[in-house]
Order: structure tokens, then C-alpha cells, then sequence
């Protein structure tokens, strides 16, 4: 049976001791805020200093993986005797997935008997890592590569992934919205649970007024539509907040699986701080 390898990159929040574990190879996606760019997996900024910055009105984004990036992790594990896998954000979000694309057509002109996979998540986040975790087991029962990507590509694992956010400013920031929805937004206390739709592409579910109101409704969807009692419950700056997000679950159905999880610093680049989001697999 072939070594297989799985690669992820730095927005699936899969940190460092996960990935040794299950020898995940981390691919970063690098943080542009004013200018300054930082590598998530190699910075020395804590929670606060990293919050700080972002909490300034100042432009912050990541820079897609380029395809020189992913050829060379291709082929690194190629030449070592590995079938590759590789899970990428949602092409709805970056242009990573594409890019990883390239890089494999690249990759099969040099080395035509190599294995290699692209899997478009269609989400971000520890939605990933559920995604990794059913490969795993796929690993362990014996699948081949072609075989592992038919049960999991385009979302065959039907994830939902629902978030809310502490600032509007961040998604006017990533171009999500106008500046002028933002302010009004703000003024108004305006919360949107905001999902991944089947393209992996963000749009509002509902809008509620105050961030609890919003929450509340996550969790409700949340209990109404899960197969199955795995929950990811993720968070940016705000434990505290995801704790009792937690609560409310398991006061809801008191048999969940709830695992709260920070989400990376790329990802929060995008959300802001103070975002929650729930990832989990729906009936």
C-alpha cells in the first residue's frame, strides 16, 4: 500500500501538535496587515499583540499560495515515495485551490506516475480538519488516493459551516461589503450568521439584531440539522464567549461532542476578532 500524504494549509487551523501527530504537512498563508507580512506558523506575536494590530483600521489580507510553492511541497514528497493529498480553503474565498491546481499539472509533466490529489474544501477553518480526520480513517482502511477523494471532494461530507462576527468593519475590509453597510450595520447592532454556500462562497443566512440574538440561532440550526454529535466550536480572541456557546449547545442536546478550537491567524485576518463559527457535519 502507498505512503500517503496529507498536506493542509495554515486556514484549516490545524496546529502544531495535531499535525505531528497525524504528520500533516502545514503550507502558510502569509498575513499582509499595513504592509507588515507575517508567516502564522513562524510568528513570535501573541493573541494580544496580533489582535491589536488587527483591530487597527488599517488593510489586512493573506496572499494566496503560489504555484512555485505548492510544485516544490509536491514534489518534495513525491521524490520520497508519497502519494499527495492536499486540502485547500475554499476556492470561494482564495485562489490557493486553483493555484494548487497548476501546480499539480506541473508536477504530472515531470513525474507522470505520481499520485497527487487537490480537495476544494468549499469552507475554511476546523471545518479542514473534519475533512482530515475522515481522511485519516479513510488512510486506515485501506483507500487509495482517487478512491478517498470520490467520498470527501465537493463537500461529500455535507459540512456546514456557520460564523458571526464581532466587527462588520472586517468584512468591509475584505470586501465583503460597503463601507456604508458596515457603518449603518454597526449603528444598527446588525449580527449576520453568515455560512458557506455549495461554491464555498460567503453569504448571510440571517441578520439579527445584537450578537446573542445571533448565536442563539446558530445553536438552534446547529442541534436541528447535525448528523451525528461532532462539533467544532471555533473562536478568535473571545474563549470566554465560545465556553458559553459550548454551554448553550449542551444545553440544548446534552450528548454533542463539543471541541472548542482557535481559529488560525490567517482566517481571523478575514473574520476579525470576537468571531464564532460552528462547523459540523449536517443531515
Amino acid at each position: 500500500m502507498s505512503k500517503i500524504k496529507i498536506i493542509v494549509d495554515s486556514c484549516s487551523s490545524i496546529k502544531k501538535d495535531f499535525a505531528k501527530k497525524y504528520d500533516i504537512e502545514i503550507i502558510p498563508i502569509n498575513i499582509i496587515i499595513d504592509g507588515l507580512e507575517i508567516n502564522p506558523l513562524d510568528t513570535k506575536m501573541n493573541n494580544e499583540e496580533f489582535f491589536s494590530l488587527l483591530n487597527k483600521k488599517v488593510s489586512a489580507k493573506t496572499a494566496a499560495i503560489s504555484p512555485n510553492l505548492y510544485h516544490d511541497m509536491f514534489v518534495k514528497y513525491i521524490n520520497d515515495g508519497y502519494d499527495v493529498i492536499y486540502i485547500s480553503l475554499s476556492s470561494g474565498l482564495s485562489c490557493s485551490y486553483n493555484n494548487s491546481l497548476l501546480a499539480k499539472e506541473s508536477v504530472l509533466e515531470e513525474f507522470p506516475n505520481a499520485k497527487i490529489e487537490c480537495i476544494d474544501s468549499l469552507l475554511g477553518g476546523s471545518g479542514i480538519k473534519i475533512i482530515v480526520l475522515e481522511i485519516i480513517k479513510l488512510i486506515e482502511k485501506g483507500l487509495n488516493i482517487n478512491e478517498i477523494k470520490e467520498k470527501v471532494d465537493r463537500n461529500g461530507l455535507h459540512l456546514e459551516a456557520l460564523f458571526t462576527i464581532g466587527s462588520l468593519y472586517h468584512l468591509y475590509k475584505g470586501g465583503r461589503i460597503t463601507l456604508g453597510k458596515a457603518t449603518l450595520g454597526t449603528m444598527l447592532r446588525l449580527k449576520p450568521i453568515i455560512y458557506a454556500n455549495k461554491e464555498g462562497k460567503l453569504e448571510n443566512l440571517t441578520i439579527n439584531i445584537g450578537k446573542k440574538k445571533s448565536l442563539s440561532e446558530m445553536c438552534s440550526r446547529l442541534v436541528s440539522n447535525i448528523d451525528g454529535d461532532l462539533v467544532y466550536l471555533s473562536y478568535t480572541n473571545n474563549e470566554n464567549e465560545a465556553k458559553e456557546v459550548k454551554d448553550r449547545l449542551l444545553s440544548l442536546r446534552n450528548d454533542l461532542n463539543v471541541i472548542i478550537d482557535q481559529i488560525d491567524y490567517s482566517l481571523s485576518c478575514h473574520c476579525g476578532p470576537e468571531t464564532i463559527a460552528l462547523f459540523y457535519k449536517k443531515k
